[in-house]
């Protein structure tokens, strides 16, 4: 699996800058990683810079899918077909079935 990374949140004004990406790693993991930079970090822990994250192991992101998309679609009638477009739309490989 080749890594793959996108900036999700990005805030830049005359004091502090702030950037989120998302990370899917090769070995299955996947990380929220935020960069700040400016006043705000400097003034709560003494250095201009900070940066933290979250790692979901590999094996747990199965668990993690189920909870995401439990929320996206709770409610929605139309979800079987609504997940085959999200699918089709982030270039996810899905299978569509019926007994028809």
């Amino acid at each position: 699996m080749k890594t793959e990374c996108a900036e999700i949140a990005h805030q830049d004004d005359e004091k502090n800058k702030r950037n989120v990406r998302l990370t899917l790693h090769e070995d299955g993991s996947i990380e929220f990683n935020t960069y700040d930079s400016g006043e705000a970090p400097e003034q709560i822990f003494g250095h201009e810079e900070y940066e933290f994250w979250v790692r979901m192991a590999g094996e747990s992101v199965p668990k993690l899918a189920f909870a995401l998309l439990r929320e996206k679609f709770s409610g929605n009638l139309d979800a079987t077909d609504s997940a085959a477009r999200f699918c089709k739309e982030a270039g996810v490989e899905y299978e569509w079935s019926s007994y028809l």
